[in-house]
């Protein structure tokens, strides 16, 4: 029982460490296909962070501030915002929302 201690700690030094890649407000509906890097969203608020990579994000509702990389956005309804640095690689939907492009953005 004693070594128990350096077993967990053996444990958690493995564990995959990831940050928050998009983080949303609380009471946001989120599903994640993480394997191939889709997000279906609809939160008050949600962040693409600087560094992180996704193929798809379909914006049901909500405000999203991007600021990594993603191939394609749909907003159905909703507001994007690609802040500097951000890079949209291949296209933008938008049907019954609105996006702003900040100087900077790609």
């Amino acid at each position: 029982m004693r070594n128990c201690g350096w077993f967990v700690i053996l444990i958690l030094a493995l564990l995959p460490l990831r940050g928050a890649a998009l983080t949303t407000t609380e009471n946001a509906l989120r599903v994640e296909d993480t394997a191939e890097g889709n997000m279906l969203l609809g939160a008050e608020l949600a962040r693409l962070e600087k560094g992180e990579i996704y193929k798809t994000i379909v914006l049901l509702w909500g405000k999203l501030e991007v600021y990594g990389e993603v191939d394609e956005v749909v907003v159905l309804s909703g507001h994007v915002t690609f802040h500097e640095g951000s890079r949209l690689n291949k296209s933008l939907v938008v049907m019954g929302g609105t996006f702003d492009s900040m100087p900077g953005a790609q």
